[in-house]
C-alpha cells in the first residue's frame, strides 16, 4: 500500500513546533466525513474534532494548521 503523493503533512515537534510540508494543500481535517448535512462544526485542531466526533457529532471538521497566533483586526 504506497503512496508516492503527499496530500499534506503536519507534524508536531516536542514544544509544539507545527509546520507544514511546501506546496502541500491546507485542508479542513474531517471534511470527507462530513456529508449532506445543513451545518457543519468548525473547530481549531485535529484533537477538537476528534472529541467531537467521540461525542456524537459527526459534522464536525478542523482548520488547518489551528488558530493563528495573533488574531486580524
Amino acid at each position: 500500500m504506497g503512496c508516492s503523493l503527499v496530500a499534506s503533512a503536519e507534524p508536531a515537534g516536542r514544544r509544539k513546533n507545527f509546520w507544514q510540508e511546501r506546496s502541500t494543500e491546507k485542508w479542513l481535517f474531517g471534511l470527507d466525513d462530513v456529508k449532506e448535512v445543513a451545518e457543519i462544526i468548525i473547530v481549531e485542531g485535529e484533537m477538537d474534532k476528534l472529541a467531537m466526533e467521540e461525542a456524537g457529532f459527526l459534522n464536525c471538521v478542523s482548520v488547518p494548521c489551528g488558530a493563528p497566533q495573533k488574531a486580524s483586526a
